[in-house]
């Protein structure tokens, strides 16, 4: 990687981290209207893609048998709850 796509990519990083923390700690992003729009049901396995946070996956893993999420930079996505227990499945960086 040159020097300017590396610093490019730090740019992208930093601003995607700034923007990303104040929507985490959001108290109402709605997942109700997102899992009634999709039907995902017990039988159903999710894939969230720039999944941030995780809070569609949280919110899917409450209905859904599977739920992966993924995030490119590894920082953000900390896990929820499998449905009707403690147990948490963690991102890693």
């Amino acid at each position: 990687m040159t020097e300017k796509a590396g610093e490019h990519q730090r740019l992208i990083l930093e601003q995607f981290t700034k923007q990303a923390v104040p929507f985490s700690q959001m108290q109402n992003h709605s997942p109700e209207l997102l899992l009634a729009a999709s039907g995902v049901g017990p039988a159903d396995a999710v894939l969230d893609v720039a999944c941030g946070p995780g809070l569609m996956a949280c919110a899917f893993a409450k209905v859904a048998r599977h739920v992966t999420g993924t995030q490119w930079n590894g920082f953000l996505f900390f896990g929820c709850a499998a449905p009707g227990t403690e147990e948490r499945s963690h991102g890693r960086k």
